[in-house]
């Protein structure tokens, strides 16, 4: 995903990477050895699911995970973000919807 001058990538052997317009790292969230979905950017915030963890929620200044919301199968499909909602479908088949907001957790 691209959002501004940050280019943000993942990979299962390497988690989310923050990289600048030169391809440096800016820094690395590496917090499962899992599926790592394409990340999704909104309201200063990645979002991306993990086939062990579900959604995971991520600073896209720190890489830091701010939140998570873990179903009984995981999921690895690319979350969807419109509305202020998030959505994403668990390896198990679940279509999972959360209300955006930054005051509360998922």
């Amino acid at each position: 995903a691209a959002h501004g001058n940050r280019i943000f990538v993942s990979m299962a052997s390497k988690g989310v990477t923050e990289l600048d317009l030169d391809g440096d790292t800016v820094w690395r969230s590496h917090f499962s050895s899992g599926t790592i979905s394409d990340p999704v950017v909104h309201a200063g915030r990645l979002y991306v699911t993990d086939s062990k963890f579900g959604l995971v929620v991520l600073s896209t200044g720190t890489g830091q995970v701010l939140d998570r919301f873990t179903p009984a199968w995981g999921a690895s499909g690319r979350p969807l973000v419109r509305a202020g909602r998030a959505f994403f479908i668990s390896n198990g088949g679940q279509l999972y919807s959360f209300h955006l907001n930054k005051a509360k957790k998922l």
